[in-house]
């Protein structure tokens, strides 16, 4: 099943594991590869920065999901799309005021 949070990387500044990187298909690298041929700055390379969160992170425990739902007040935007909203996630997390 499809993970319910997904972490994602925004600015093309990431990390990874070697361990992460292999657990995918060359298949998956060399088509990333062959469609960031065109050029810099494409579409497709803002759309790969989003991915690289899928690609490369090691899924978060459910207890890490626990807490960024206890720490945000909903989830922004569509459904396929959104993204956890609070000021306070930006900065970590931190307890929730009541």
């Amino acid at each position: 099943s499809s993970p319910q949070i997904v972490q994602a990387c925004y600015g093309g500044i990431f990390a990874a594991s070697t361990a992460n990187i292999f657990k995918q298909d060359m298949k998956v690298w060399k088509a990333l590869e062959k469609s960031l041929e065109r050029g810099d700055n494409i579409q497709e390379g803002h759309y790969t920065e989003r991915l690289w969160g899928v690609l490369l992170a090691t899924p978060l425990e459910s207890f890490q999901v626990e807490a960024l739902r206890q720490h945000s007040s909903g989830v922004r935007g569509s459904p396929h799309n959104g993204q956890l909203s609070n000021g306070q996630l930006s900065n970590g997390l931190r307890r929730r005021k009541k």
